[in-house]
């Protein structure tokens, strides 16, 4: 569980889950839960967003330059401490990548 703020103060929670599917691969779900506060109108009600993302495609990469566009793949056989790449998620269907 991480949470970030924005630039106004407002917080955003991620909630991370991890697990396999029914094939052994590894999933990755994340729970969002916003609340945006800061801007709305004096005595408005602060909102709350709430967001889940799943991430099928989950790759261990190594990052050039700490550039995305640059990025190796790593063999599950290469073993490596977790300072030494990145996890690179893909949603099924969606080109966006994200990175962890």
């Amino acid at each position: 569980m991480v949470t970030g703020y924005n630039l106004d103060g407002d917080p955003t929670t991620f909630t991370y889950f991890v697990e396999p599917d029914t094939k052994g691969r590894w999933v990755i779900s994340v729970l969002l839960i916003s609340v945006t506060a800061a801007l709305l109108p004096k005595g408005e009600e602060p909102r709350r967003t709430t967001h889940e993302e799943t991430y099928s495609d989950v790759t261990r990469v190594e990052l050039l330059d700490n550039d995305p566009a640059q990025q190796i793949p790593i063999s599950n056989k290469d073993s490596r401490t977790a300072e030494k790449y990145k996890l690179r998620l893909k949603q099924e269907g969606i080109t966006t990548l994200r990175f962890l």
